[in-house]
């Protein structure tokens, strides 16, 4: 039995409160610089066994991610992605456009949204240094 479906067979799941269940363990990809760093680390990753790729627009790289996820040939109903909205694109107006413009880059596999809650740092768009920015 190969290494990646021990280890799908060994993963733990918890049921949300609709019933459906998520993989418990996935791959955080926050501070992986986008490319080819973040695509071969969520390609290891999913050949590892892991179905859970947790990402944000903020951290520039949910593009690799989903060409990882293409490019594993796994079927993407079995991969769970995380992804989350900033306070400032909350909102009826704004909120379905952001899901719009992010869903693209994800391909068909995100399962979740997060709305980000307020913090006391932003990442700036021109490097990951945090940022002090008043929060409401």
């Amino acid at each position: 039995m190969s290494v990646a479906v021990m280890a799908q067979k060994n993963q733990t799941y918890l049921t949300l409160n609709n019933g459906v269940q998520i993989p418990q363990f996935g791959l955080g990809v926050y501070s992986i610089p986008a490319g080819e760093v973040t695509y071969n680390s969520v390609l290891t990753a999913l050949k590892a066994g892991y179905r859970h790729i947790d990402t944000a627009h903020a951290y520039r790289n949910e593009r690799s991610v989903g060409q990882a996820i293409k490019d594993s040939g796994i079927p993407r109903d079995s991969i769970w992605v995380t992804s989350k909205l900033w306070p400032n694109e909350y909102g009826e107006e704004v909120t379905p456009k952001q899901l719009d413009k992010k869903g693209y880059a994800l391909t068909e596999s995100l399962r979740i949204f997060i709305n980000h809650p307020k913090i006391r740092h932003k990442v700036t768009h021109k490097s990951s240094e945090l940022t002090n920015f008043a929060t409401n």
